[in-house]
């Protein structure tokens, strides 16, 4: 009798084990999604991808005027949310302190770029 009550002891056991790592797994990865979901995250990863397309899709001589004023009122970053990387053709927003997106455009056109009107007005020119 002792041999069973033993065996049921170390099932017990292993069970409880396994019920606390599922949890903590499952705690990890809700942190994970939570901090990964927010708002600010998903809208870096979104004007990035857009501000690419619009590049992309410009031709020679095309001068486009984007307001970010929506998006600096979001941003945790007042400076200059949006840079756009000439030479390795990459476009970047920063919303928060510690992350970012970037995001290649294709465009081999000569692309310049200016802030304008205290920094709200996005200024692309190919």
């Amino acid at each position: 009798m002792k041999l069973k009550n033993k065996k049921a002891e170390e099932t017990l056991t292993e069970q409880v084990i396994f019920i606390i790592l599922n949890l903590l797994f499952f705690c990890i990865l809700l942190a994970f999604i939570i901090r990964t979901g927010s708002s600010l995250a998903i809208q870096e990863e979104t004007y990035s991808k857009k501000i690419a397309l619009i590049i992309d899709s410009m031709k020679s001589g095309t001068e486009i005027h984007i307001s970010y004023e929506a998006i600096l009122k979001n941003s945790e970053i007042k400076d200059a949310p949006i840079k756009i990387d000439k030479d390795n053709r990459k476009v970047t927003v920063k919303l928060r302190d510690k992350g970012g997106y970037t995001f290649s455009y294709f465009n081999n056109g000569k692309i310049d770029w200016s802030l304008d009107n205290n920094n709200k007005i996005l200024i692309i020119k190919t």
